[in-house]
């Protein structure tokens, strides 16, 4: 890991899209959910890059106490409820409440690696581990479908891996 090299066939990820449930129409890339299928290695590797992050510099700065997604006992009706009763708290005391929501694709989307890097940096995240998650997230490459196209990725972090809810 101190080298932050990481072998080539594991940032390799095969994508797989599985169709989201409850969908009418299905014609569109939006009713799928593309899940990266990676290499079992670089898996194990994650997951303990993962409970370094979880039980080292996450304990000492934590994430914050509204951040709702992919933390235990927090949900989306959680993060929903906070936001309501935020809401009813501003009208009750006769002041306005103002909402602005447009998420869809905000992950999907970001250049994410200027955030991460700056949020391991200030996590204090030792050198050798925040150089290979930034590896790992920029050195890798997409196969999709059956004629296998290869793709750098750019933004956004794969689905189905283990360090990408935590980052």
């Amino acid at each position: 890991m101190s080298t932050w090299y990481i072998p080539q066939v594991w940032r390799k990820a095969r994508v797989t899209f599985v169709p989201k449930p409850g969908k009418i129409d299905y014609t569109t890339a939006k009713a799928f959910c593309p899940i990266s299928l990676t290499s079992f290695l670089l898996k194990r590797w994650e997951k303990l890059v993962d409970r370094y992050l979880r039980y080292g510099p996450l304990v000492e700065i934590p994430i914050h106490l509204r951040q709702h997604a992919f933390q235990a006992g927090k949900f989306t009706e959680s993060a929903l409820h906070h936001v309501v009763r935020r809401i009813e708290k501003a009208l009750d005391g006769g002041e306005y409440a103002l909402g602005v929501f447009d998420i869809q694709g905000a992950f999907g989307n970001a250049p994410i690696i200027i955030s991460i890097k700056k949020t391991l940096h200030e996590r204090r995240v030792i050198p050798a581990i925040s150089n290979w998650i930034g590896s790992m997230i920029e050195q890798r490459t997409v196969c999709v479908g059956l004629t296998m196209i290869h793709i750098a990725t750019q933004r956004g972090l794969p689905q189905g891996r283990g360090l990408s809810p935590t980052l």
